[in-house]
């Protein structure tokens, strides 16, 4: 896959021609098509829709892309053949078969032309449909690890570095069965692929969880790392009980990876408290949605009690310090599109090498309250 995406469209035509090729290759975009709109800039091509519409799946060595100008190649599918576009996973890094230079390529003209634009000729025409890579077969894994879901260590010793490859600082051993969130992958080095892991369950100080990369498995033989089977709850039927499993201590991410930003409801009586700082020393962006949020919501549901922060359009029933024993119909989420903008900086002491993945993962996995009535 490396030697293909150094190649330009046109070269991986002149080299390989229709060759059967077998690719190791990271999937990125989606099943979504559209036909060429003939801007101002654009110049299209005719032919069968399929090796001709814009948009698309297309390979790449992994998530990092080394030549943006060029990329990887789009893929096709041929509506004739026996490849479905649901088999290509979306993120998801699988054993692809195909070729290069279509026979249906032959049926590829110039197309409509944007004011600005000159023509296509007829060979180069054919030749922007030559280079789609055709899917002829795909080989996947049902468990192969995804960026933005949780996951699971499948084998002993798994060990955490600072950075994708055999270079990056040695840090812990995980044991089997290690529930971690998955932010980001895969990177491949040293013929491994790796994924950024945040482990809640290893401390690194201060309640910091561990953030490094493992190695998705032995060179595609034996897993290392799967997506996790998730116990979640029926939407219907959510109870505060169930919210504290799902964000427990060493599996906070639960929460996140059954619900994602969707909303849930359930029932509680609720506290407030306001001022409570919660990371000493660090300044925390967006301030309500943080550890140091200046109000947060306690929802008691008889020994059960979770931790949420309100909404800032979020009006509460009462007032910093006070408890409302009613049991209000509480509608919340977890994953709040602010998350993504969240941050920190230490302002005393050594700071996380990871610093933003955690503040990125700490106000993702905090549930968000949107509403509160009294309806029965």
């Amino acid at each position: 896959m490396e030697a293909v995406a150094a190649l330009h469209p046109q070269e991986r035509v002149a080299c390989l021609r229709d060759r059967p090729l077998q690719l190791r290759a990271y999937v990125s975009g989606s099943p979504d098509t559209a036909p060429c709109t003939a801007e101002a800039s654009v110049a299209c091509t005719d032919g069968p829709a399929w090796l001709i519409e814009d948009g698309g799946w297309r390979a790449m060595v992994d998530t990092l892309v080394d030549t943006p100008s060029i990329g990887g190649p789009r893929l096709a599918i041929d509506p004739n053949g026996s490849v479905s576009p649901a088999d290509l996973p979306e993120g998801g890094m699988v054993d692809l078969e195909g070729a290069f230079d279509h026979p249906a390529a032959a049926d590829c003209r110039p197309g409509p032309v944007g004011a600005d634009a000159q023509p296509l000729s007829a060979s180069a025409a054919r030749l922007s449909c030559r280079s789609r890579f055709v899917v002829t077969r795909v080989v996947g894994e049902t468990d192969y690890p995804v960026a933005g879901t949780a996951g699971v260590t499948v084998s002993d010793d798994l060990r955490v570095r600072s950075d994708p490859g055999l270079a990056g600082e040695r840090y812990e051993l995980l044991p089997t069965g290690t529930p971690v969130w998955i932010a980001e992958g895969p990177v491949v080095a040293a013929a491994y692929e790796w994924f950024q892991v945040v482990v809640p369950g290893v401390d690194v100080g201060d309640g910091v969880p561990r953030v490094g990369w493992v190695a998705a498995s032995d060179h595609g033989v034996e897993p290392w790392l799967e997506r996790a089977a998730v116990d979640c709850p029926d939407r219907a039927s959510i109870e505060v009980a169930d919210l504290t499993r799902l964000t427990s201590p060493g599996r906070t991410h639960e929460g996140v990876a059954c619900f994602g930003s969707s909303t849930i409801r359930f029932r509680g009586a609720i506290d407030v408290a306001c001022g409570v700082e919660g990371r000493a020393g660090w300044d925390m962006t967006p301030a309500w949605l943080s550890a140091n949020a200046p109000t947060r919501i306690t929802i008691r549901d008889g020994d059960a009690v979770m931790i949420a922060r309100p909404s800032p359009d979020l009006g509460l029933t009462v007032t910093c310090g006070a408890s409302d024993a009613q049991r209000y119909l509480v509608e919340a989420h977890f994953d709040d599109a602010a998350a993504a903008e969240c941050d920190a900086t230490v302002l005393a002491g050594a700071a996380p090498r990871d610093l933003q993945r955690v503040a990125e993962y700490w106000c993702r996995t905090t549930l968000v309250v949107d509403r509160l009535s009294l309806r029965r």
